[in-house]
């Protein structure tokens, strides 16, 4: 039986990511056993009691503090973890926070059918879900020019148009042109699909 861990400190999450899982689990004949947390500390005793295969955080709420410790533990244990945020998950913060972690970050303000999709194959599909938003399309990334690489690398890092501009001493226009170029390549809306994608 697979364990499910889920924390959140707002009841109302925790309460649609439970009943989430529960539908799934009863609609697909897979039998769970589902742990529902708003302790931070409370999780990480079940964790160390080798409990959690699967765990979904809701981040908003802990401090900075808080986040780093959970993510720590987390690596430490060797737990990959589907992180919900209402931040930018590609803030400094973030990325810093999740850089080397297994674990998969995701926007509150996604649609709710995208959100659906990603907690089931998260669960019930985990190892192939994992497989595809961790590795980078190697084919794609070799399609990059070398000014779409160090732009490429600096989007992910967060910075806007006129930073990427000012370090690399491209017009903003230009610095756009290159954006779109790398979007159309990896086959992306936006700086959150991307990141996805290749993280």
């Amino acid at each position: 039986m697979k364990n499910v861990t889920i924390f959140s400190q707002h009841g109302l999450v925790r309460f649609y990511l439970k009943q989430l899982i529960e539908r799934f689990s009863h609609e697909n004949g897979h039998h769970l056993e589902i742990k529902v947390f708003n302790c931070l500390k409370e999780l990480e005793g079940d964790l160390e009691g080798g409990k959690g295969e699967v765990i979904i955080a809701d981040m908003d709420g802990l401090s900075k503090l808080d986040k780093f410790r959970f993510v720590k533990f987390s690596k430490l244990k060797r737990r990959e973890v589907f992180i919900f945020t209402k931040d930018n998950p590609l803030s400094s913060d973030y990325i810093d926070l999740m850089a080397g972690s297994p674990s998969f970050i995701m926007n509150k303000s996604e649609s709710q059918d995208y959100i659906e999709k990603s907690v089931y194959n998260f669960v019930f599909n985990h190892k192939l879900f994992m497989k595809k938003n961790n590795k980078i399309d190697e084919s794609q990334e070799n399609r990059l020019t070398k000014r779409e690489n160090d732009i490429f690398e600096l989007m992910l890092s967060g910075l806007s148009n006129k930073d990427i501009s000012k370090r690399l001493f491209i017009s903003d226009k230009t610095v756009s042109v290159h954006k779109q170029n790398i979007h159309k390549k990896y086959q992306t809306k936006n700086l959150i699909e991307l990141y996805l994608k290749v993280n």
